[in-house]
């Protein structure tokens, strides 16, 4: 076995929310629930960060709903229901207050679980996540062909982002290649959805909170960053150097340092 690999509890399913969330375990310790973003699942977002942090915890990592192996019945995906599906998975297995980290689309998730489950986690790491949406963001989604909520030009969307699209063709094993359409057209609703969140909306978050971000991620505007971490109670703040949009692929080293320090930290209190 490689230094990068970990052993593996064979994947397993839970039945929350009336969906089937499929779930891995890696490790042993303090629970911790990794939260992945939109357009992968939580094998190939994780994949750099399980084997250190499965040295020091017992990391549990699900595939959201509609997501990788997990199904989506109700045809509805939003970052409310995705924190209620965490929370239900947290009961199902027993795992108390565990530690939640969740980036992009997971941090999202992990923004409403801490507003609406103050008393779910014990810590929560949130990573790229932001509260306004930007007109550079909203004029790269009417780009690529999704133009309101709900309303996707998928001829478009396809010629713009072939890469995506290729890797959304292996995105659910249970709903086949041509999936990414009804997926795309589902998610445009929570992408293109403001959260606009209040000042009151984060005092709520009564849990340790590390926000994280990297310095050239120019889909997450830093002062909201800065924003989340003035208004959070207990709340750290991480800039991350040299870092986008990417950092989980491409700073693991540094990502997994950052996030490390601050759960062994969070353990000990």
């Amino acid at each position: 076995m490689s230094q990068t690999e970990v052993a593996r509890v064979e994947g397993r399913y839970a039945r929350v929310n009336k969906l089937n969330i499929y779930y891995e375990e890696y490790g042993n310790g303090d629970p911790l629930v990794l939260v992945h973003g939109g357009t992968v699942d939580a094998k190939s977002m994780w994949k750099n960060q399980i084997p250190m942090l499965s040295k020091h915890f017992r990391v549990i990592a699900p595939d959201s709903r509609g997501h990788g192996r997990s199904d989506n019945p109700a045809g509805e995906i939003s970052y409310r229901l995705m924190a209620d599906d965490v929370v239900g998975l947290i009961h199902v297995l027993g795992l108390g207050k565990p530690a939640i980290c969740g980036y992009s689309d997971g941090g999202q998730v992990c923004l409403e679980l801490g507003m609406n489950y103050p008393d779910a986690a014990k810590s929560l790491v949130v990573g790229a996540a932001v509260n306004h949406l930007s007109k550079d963001f909203l004029q790269s989604m009417k780009d690529a062909g999704v133009e309101s909520p709900g309303v996707v030009d998928l001829e478009r969307f396809e010629k713009t982002r072939p890469q995506l699209v290729s890797r959304l063709r292996q995105l659910s094993p249970l709903y086949g290649p041509d999936y990414w359409k009804t997926y795309v057209t589902q998610m445009s609703n929570t992408w293109l959805t403001s959260p606009n969140y209040t000042g009151e909306d984060y005092a709520k978050i009564t849990a340790r909170t590390l926000i994280l971000l990297g310095d050239k991620d120019t889909s997450t505007p830093f002062d909201e960053a800065l924003e989340m971490f003035r208004l959070i109670p207990k709340a750290e703040l991480a800039i991350l150097p040299g870092s986008d949009h990417y950092i989980v692929w491409s700073r693991a080293e540094l990502f997994n340092s950052i996030v490390l320090d601050f759960l062994q930290r969070t353990e000990k209190n």
